[in-house]
């Protein structure tokens, strides 16, 4: 990555494209006839995203679940999706069948469908998936209002102790060490939770980044303030 902030560096792009009033959502999404297509693409990269003793049919699930997370934000059903491999030669056959498991087992979880993708070979193993789904609207992210009350879906804090435990070997307990670890190998998906209730939601955003994270630009986007 470059010495530019990711924001300077959408901003760059955003420019040179013409898309200078874009603002940032989970999810992209357009307008075809009377229903709007959503669209999100993650990344998932072996040296910055692989933590130690992570499986390869985890990291495949995960790089699905990144996605379907910011459907869960946004209320809107994932249907299609689409995957784009670089797998390195260090790779054996039987390292690529678990990858496979790994979508599998993610497509009958959330209930979509894998049409099809791209492979190419590299030197280190990237996940590249797109997913699709369709909806009346989306909840977006600037429609606070005062008085609104801010919920989760779920506790916060497993990933971040579960990586310090992966990345920097701290000490935990036999029972939070497994769920902090389980948070970063098999994170959990609230699709559930976003479909049922979204009609509930003045705005919604996906928290992978940090509950602090979330939290600012929910009320940057709105332009309320925190209490």
């Amino acid at each position: 990555m470059s010495n530019l902030s990711e924001k300077k560096i959408i901003e760059l792009f955003q420019n040179k494209l013409g898309n200078t009033s874009f603002l940032p959502e989970d999810v992209e999404s357009f307008k075809i006839g009377k229903k709007c297509l959503v669209v999100k693409v993650d990344t998932f990269v072996e040296s910055t995203d692989l933590p130690p003793g992570m499986k390869l049919e985890d990291a495949a699930r995960k790089s699905i679940v990144s996605c379907v997370s910011d459907f869960a934000a946004k209320g809107v059903k994932p249907i299609f999706g689409v995957v784009s491999l670089t797998i390195p030669k260090k790779l054996s056959s039987s390292n690529i069948e678990s990858l496979a498991k790994g979508f599998q087992r993610a497509a009958r979880e959330f209930e979509l469908k894998i049409l099809g993708g791209d492979t190419n070979e590299g030197k280190e193993l990237v996940i590249t998936f797109s997913l699709l789904g369709t909806s009346k609207k989306i909840v977006g992210r600037s429609g606070a209002k005062t008085n609104h009350v801010i919920i989760t879906s779920g506790p916060f804090g497993y990933t971040g102790a579960g990586l310090s435990i992966l990345l920097k070997n701290k000490k935990y307990s036999k029972k939070f060490g497994r769920k902090a670890k389980n948070a970063v190998f098999k994170p959990k998906c609230r699709l559930l939770f976003g479909l049922k209730n979204k009609k509930h939601f003045s705005s919604s955003m996906d928290s992978s980044d940090g509950l602090s994270t979330t939290l600012n630009e929910m009320s940057s986007q709105s332009k309320k303030k925190l209490r």
